[in-house]
């Protein structure tokens, strides 16, 4: 609690000491609340932490001692990979914390009245560019590909993205890869068309390399209820094909490394008009 006291008194010159003084039990009831992370210096030294709430940031501390260091860029960054969005309150006249939260790619969105330090705020918020990359439906070129004209006829909503993938076995899976680089998503849902069903769709639960067999951690039994329940005949399969198998197996494969990612292939049955 001193670093949050002494840093309040260093840099808000503007208050009145005993203010922070008279809060300092309340916020120390709600740290247990917060996301707190803490940085020790390699010596074993508590140099500064920075507390979350639901995305809002109470605020950063640093001891005067280890400013000038990127203690402070080093925690956001931290919060940066937990949240999608984050936004914090800071004075008007704090010039230094309003320079510091826009070098950290923070802009000012809004301004409110302190009404009990009669002092105006700024509002300032980061968002995440994952934020607007939730979910990429894929599906394969071809006019009369019932895949891709259901991708044509999608309509996602904010956060959802389209890709088209190209009739090649290595064209396709370097698109993936290529987007996989470029952006994060948390659901990748590919459609493909199969000819020799009617009236199903199939799930593909697994892709197999070889002897090598890796399983999707998407919520397939979910996904069929909901289809099953929407009256669609729905097939939970592991045996996803030849064709589709590079581009699955190489998907679910860099999913091991990003847990927050699942993907899961559905077939549809083909049609000859649409």
């Amino acid at each position: 609690m001193q670093i949050w006291i002494d840093l309040n008194i260093d840099t808000h010159d503007f208050i009145p000491k005993e203010y922070w003084w008279a809060n300092a039990e309340y916020v120390r009831n709600a740290i247990p609340q917060a996301y707190v992370l803490v940085y020790i210096s390699p010596v074993g030294e508590l140099c500064g932490f920075i507390g979350v709430s639901d995305g809002y940031i109470s605020g950063i501390f640093i001891k005067k001692e280890c400013r000038g260091m990127g203690i402070g860029k080093k925690l956001i960054n931290k919060c940066k990979e937990v949240f999608d969005i984050l936004t914090l309150d800071v004075y008007l006249q704090n010039k230094n914390a309003i320079a510091f939260y826009e070098k950290n790619g923070f802009a000012i969105t809004g301004r409110k009245k302190d009404e009990t330090l009669s002092a105006t705020e700024y509002v300032m918020t980061w968002e995440s560019e994952r934020r607007d990359r939730r979910l990429l439906v894929m599906a394969f070129e071809g006019r009369d590909n019932s895949a891709h004209v259901l991708l044509d006829k999608l309509a996602l909503k904010s956060g959802g993205e389209k890709l088209a993938l190209k009739n090649s076995f290595l064209f396709c899976t370097n698109q993936l890869v290529q987007k996989l680089e470029d952006h994060t998503y948390e659901r990748i849902v590919a459609f493909g068309q199969k000819p020799i069903i009617k009236n199903k769709i199939y799930i593909e639960t697994v892709a197999q390399m070889d002897k090598d067999i890796v399983k999707t951690d998407y919520d397939y039994d979910g996904l069929a209820k909901y289809l099953n329940k929407n009256g669609y005949r729905t097939v939970v399969s592991k045996n996803a094909g030849n064709y589709l198998v590079t581009i699955f197996y190489t998907g679910l494969n860099i999913f091991k490394q990003r847990l927050d990612t699942k993907m899961i292939f559905v077939w549809r049955a083909f049609a000859q008009k649409h």
